[in-house]
């Protein structure tokens, strides 16, 4: 698999990829990304100047376009399906519901830490606090129209009020918009289109270059062209490869790769040879503060690396190494640390979610000889019960196989020693009040095994199942249940549901991501970026990309052709839509 396709495809359903627990695991180096919990927001937390919609549009088309689109409908090249497209299709700002229950607070706090579960990455280093707050309140106000602005100012003016009341900054950014209009007029009766009116006239009182004619707009070709430059320093890079696998030596000679990531994930690469001890020096190398970077090497056709490190231009220096391992197919080594299946009735069906934590007992890195493409190989995998249906697998057509008949979802992935190893997947049994589910087991099972239950009517039963209470994930409660009895490879995991039709779900569907927290047991979630199976050769780039550019294109002469766009904005992302597909079609054609 590549690693650039992997970070392309967006964090790819983020935590679905590879989530590992932080307690229990070995000190063995893994290839991982710490991504830490929400804090408090950095500096202030408020602006300390009017944010500029200008700057904040400026900010958007040089960095946000590819995922969000050109007008923030969440339609940028890089959303859709298949190899190198994101298929998490971010939220369309200019949808009034985007922003409806959600402050300029909580959004400028998204754009800083990022929101992983909608795969948006962090900002913190990349931007100042001051261009966060820019952009995070010309993304907020995107949906407002010129209309909107004229009718509220009228309807402002004929209430005869003044702004002097207007609430201070810190609390401005506290409120939603129908907390300010309330707050503002808070006798008036107002209809839902006064309402969006009035805060949209409010909210442009807060901000600069917020005029009629031009708020959620990018109005001139530099706009589009600003790019936001980030602190950055030279220096040496190194490393020393190792072999964690008792007796294994590190090949002489070998190809070390480093991978240097922007913050939108376009990946830049170089190459050095490993010197006769082992150890490996990158000279000179840029370092700016949002990039990330990781060290690899290839060794019997598996990728290596170690910790991706986030690019500081006060370091003197950064050093990367790598622990390679030998190789081993004995599934033997592998245990199941924790398995948690929320499963939640449907007319007729049963919705099921299903994550599994798994760790490597040995010092080999676990991966077997079975191929399903060029450079990819079977791993860990899972069995799913008789007559399930798969919904949906993360990255199905690069990480996971689904075996021909559906019934197994095979891991492409290899699992490192004493490393967490997370899969999971998401299928439907049918159903009709009464089912004995069963599940083959393909391991030794170490850990907890729970059941987790939507609607409260949903009962779990068998001989070794113990209720064992309520259990929070994010907003929704389920029923939880343990099975109390030790699981070995070959057994089969045997459970009794019933009831749960005809009433109404307290929960709101499959709740993935909080289902990996629990697995994990922890807060603070570790996004693995996997690169031991990446092709040996950079990949060709993707047909999808090529036809969302040329429709893009498409589009935007179209737009121009109907008067709708000015010429030189027209010119100006043309030029730049055409520089991309170039450079597209160049790749491609390597």
């Amino acid at each position: 698999m590549n690693y650039s396709r992997l970070l392309t495809n967006v964090f790819i359903l983020s935590l679905a990829i590879i989530v590992a627990a932080c307690g229990g695991l070995s000190s063995e180096p893994r290839i991982v990304a710490t991504i830490p919990p929400f804090t408090e927001v950095p500096e202030v937390g408020y602006p300390l100047t009017l944010p500029d919609l200008a700057v904040g549009a400026q900010i958007f088309a040089a960095n946000c376009t590819r995922c969000h689109g050109t007008e923030g409908r969440g339609d940028g090249p890089l959303i859709g399906e298949g190899p190198n497209m994101i298929a998490n299709r971010p939220r369309d700002f200019t949808d009034p519901t985007t922003t409806q229950e959600q402050t300029p607070l909580e959004w400028f706090t998204i754009i800083t830490e990022g929101q992983l579960d909608r795969l948006m990455p962090p900002w913190k280093d990349a931007l100042s606090e001051s261009e966060r707050w820019a952009v995070a309140l010309y993304t907020y106000t995107l949906h407002y129209t010129p209309e909107q602005l004229e009718a509220g100012q009228a309807l402002w003016e004929a209430q005869g009020q003044t702004l002097d009341n207007l609430p201070p900054q810190e609390r401005q950014v506290n409120l939603t918009d129908s907390a300010l209009v309330a707050e503002m007029l808070p006798d008036a009766t107002l209809s839902p289109e006064e309402q969006a009116a009035l805060a949209a006239f409010l909210r442009a009182q807060t901000v600069e270059n917020a005029n009629f004619s031009a708020i959620g707009v990018v109005t001139t070709p530099e706009a589009e062209a600003t790019q936001v430059v980030a602190p950055s320093a030279t220096i040496n890079i190194t490393g020393q490869v190792t072999n964690g696998t008792a007796g294994g030596v590190v090949p002489e000679g070998m190809t070390v790769t480093l991978h240097a990531f922007d913050p939108q994930f376009a990946e830049t690469t170089t190459d050095t040879t490993l010197n006769e001890d082992g150890t490996f020096v990158f000279e000179n190398v840029e370092i700016r503060s949002g990039w990330t970077y990781v060290a690899t090497v290839t060794y019997q056709d598996r990728i290596f690396g170690r910790e991706i490190i986030p690019g500081d231009p006060d370091l003197d220096a950064l050093d990367l190494p790598i622990t390679l391992y030998e190789l081993t197919s004995d599934s033997s080594v592998i245990r199941i640390e924790g398995m948690v299946t929320q499963i939640s009735a449907f007319e007729n069906s049963l919705e099921i979610a299903q994550v599994i934590s798994f760790a490597n007992v040995s010092d080999r890195l676990y991966s077997t000889d079975e191929m399903f493409g060029e450079a990819q190989f079977g791993s860990v995998r899972v069995v799913l019960p008789p007559g399930a249906q798969i919904l949906s697998v993360p990255d199905a057509q690069q990480r996971y196989v689904i075996s021909s008949d559906g019934s197994t979802v095979i891991d492409t992935a290899p699992v490192l020693p004493g490393d967490g190893h997370i899969m999971h997947v998401i299928y439907s049994l049918p159903y009709n009040g009464d089912l004995t589910l069963e599940q083959p087991i393909l391991y030794d099972v170490v850990g907890e095994v729970r059941f987790l239950t939507s609607p409260d009517s949903l009962t779990v039963g068998g001989d070794q199942v113990v209720p064992t209470g309520p259990q929070a994930l994010g907003n929704n409660t389920y029923q939880s249940y343990a099975v109390s009895t030790s699981l070995q490879a070959g057994d089969t995991l045997r459970i009794q549901l019933r009831g749960g039709l005809g009433e109404e779900m307290g929960g709101s569907g499959i709740n993935l991501l909080s289902i990996i927290m629990v697995v994990v047991g922890v807060g603070v979630l570790i996004l693995s970026f996997i690169l031991f199976q990446r092709e040996r050769r950079r990949p060709k780039a993707s047909p999808q990309l090529m036809d969302a550019l040329i429709l893009q294109i498409a589009e935007l002469d179209a737009q121009h052709e109907a008067g709708e766009i000015a010429d030189d904005v027209y010119q100006s992302r043309r030029a730049a839509l055409k520089a991309r597909l170039a450079e597209i079609m160049d790749k491609q054609g390597k």
